[in-house]
């Protein structure tokens, strides 16, 4: 048998030596690494994979660059909570957590929110065809980029934000367009030009016209400035904008100049220039391209305004012949019983202004007539006339006032363009009854007066006119 003290150290030893052995375990147990995985696959929010993303983890010093498939794979890792960092180029920066479970492997997908998108921008023409050649700007970046035959530019990866297009092209105004990019969406943008410069087959100032089926039929008006001396107040033209051609049609048999005409059911009421035997009230039907004579206008005046209400033709304002007397005077023409009759006179006695209607109502917008100081001179007068009460009303005054400019309606706004105030302008400015106001928008090209406009396919074309130094064979086109 051992001796008492040399039992006891045995006893110590073996318990010493246990103690050392479950340590051992234990620290092999909590340090050893977890056979684990974590699976990230990394796609924008349309689940396109996002290749070349960068996926970092913390704790630890693991990182990767995912392939096309936009999988990153980490292999060997601990059980326990990780942090994840996804970066990649033009998308937003992704930060979350993952815990690991032992012996159980994580997948997730992760979506990231690009913060670059493509831009589309397409140039068409105020009829929709492709500008090619033109020459698109984005700015502030600076890019520049070049239509082709389908007019077609695009910008890859421009960050998200506001951002200015500028395109500029051969025969066409330079057009500005402000552009808002939203993460995550591409953007397309179909840019209308106005063209610069059309060309129409004669100069043309105060010449008068109307749209039927599409087409804008110019009738009369003249040159009556500049090195040219050569009238043309007994011609008609017929512009045709999907074929960009003009084609000459019968003559009127008086001369016309006055901008005074009228659309009733496809056919084309023009009143001739007063100073004839008599002031002739015309009709052109573009069906057998031929001219007729309809009731003489029964107060002879000049520089007067029309508009169409009901299948009848409203003549109002204007200068009497012979005397210049400034006149209030409305007259009505039916083409039913080829008659006229007379309603309530303008509040304010003018001429040379413009006129459109507007649910049934007449606006006369613009003119000569007396200021508040009781000159007569340009103002900005508007005033309404409403046939089922027979009265007429003043509303807001344009901002502008002027004579000799050329107007057209639409959807529900009075367009007012062009005109003049001791020299031509080429402001325009637009009216919305429903606000009683106006709003002032890009200015034409060239400053004009005595000019005719018509709504073509949405567009306003705007043909003629004249400033102080020559008369004008060129149209602009203005889209509202």
């Amino acid at each position: 048998m051992l001796p008492r003290t040399a039992f006891i150290r045995a006893v110590c030893e073996a318990l010493i030596l246990l103690v050392i052995v479950c340590l051992s375990v234990s620290c092999e147990k909590t340090t050893a690494p977890a056979d684990v995985s974590i699976e990230l696959t990394v796609v924008d929010l349309y689940e396109n994979p996002v290749p070349r993303a960068v996926v970092s983890l913390e704790p630890g010093e693991w990182q990767q660059t995912v392939g096309a498939e936009g999988r990153a794979v980490f292999r060997g890792l601990a059980a326990g909570e990780y942090t994840y960092h996804i970066t990649a180029a033009y998308f937003a920066d992704v930060t979350s957590s993952i815990t690991v479970e032992t012996d159980q492997p994580s997948r997730l997908t992760v979506k990231l929110v690009r913060t670059a998108v493509p831009v589309a921008v397409w140039a068409r023409d105020p009829i929709g065809f492709p500008i090619v050649g033109a020459r698109v700007v984005l700015s502030p970046v600076d890019s520049v980029q070049t239509a082709g035959v389908d007019g077609m530019v695009r910008f890859d990866d421009i960050e998200v934000g506001e951002y200015s297009l500028a395109i500029t092209a051969t025969g066409f105004a330079d057009t500005v367009f402000s552009v808002i990019l939203e993460p995550d969406r591409g953007s397309s943008f179909y840019i209308y030009c106005r063209r610069q410069g059309q060309i129409i087959p004669y100069a043309r100032y105060g010449a008068a016209g109307g749209v039927i089926d599409n087409r804008f039929y110019v009738v009369g008006g003249g040159v009556s400035s500049g090195p040219s001396s050569s009238r043309d107040a007994t011609l008609l033209d017929v512009y045709d904008p999907l074929s960009d051609t003009w084609e000459a049609r019968a003559d009127p048999p008086e001369d016309i100049v006055g901008r005074a005409a009228g659309i009733i059911d496809g056919v084309l009421y023009v009143v001739t220039r007063d100073y004839s035997p008599e002031q002739y009230l015309l009709i052109y039907d573009p069906v057998p391209d031929r001219w007729s004579y309809g009731a003489p206008v029964p107060t002879a005046r000049y520089h007067f305004m029309v508009g169409v209400i009901d299948q009848k033709l409203y003549l109002v304002g204007g200068l009497e012949r012979g005397t210049s007397e400034h006149l209030s005077l409305l007259e009505i023409y039916n083409p039913d019983t080829d008659s006229w009759s007379t309603a309530a006179p303008m509040l304010d006695p003018i001429y040379n202004g413009v006129s459109g209607v507007i649910d049934g109502k007449l606006y006369i917008a613009g003119a000569t007539g007396l200021d508040q100081q009781g000159h007569y001179d340009s103002v900005g007068y508007l005033q309404v006339y409403d046939p089922e009460s027979d009265a007429w009303s003043r509303i807001a005054s344009m901002p502008t006032p002027r004579s000799g400019a050329c107007a057209a309606v639409v959807d529900g706004r009075l367009y007012v363009i062009g005109g003049y105030d001791d020299t031509a302008l080429n402001v325009v400015e637009a009216y919305d009854p429903l606000l009683d106001s106006w709003t002032t928008l890009s200015p034409m090209n060239a400053a004009r007066s005595g000019s005719v406009a018509g709504v073509l396919l949405g567009s306003i074309y705007v043909f003629g006119g004249g400033n102080d130094a020559e008369d004008f064979n060129t149209f602009e086109i203005i889209t509202p």
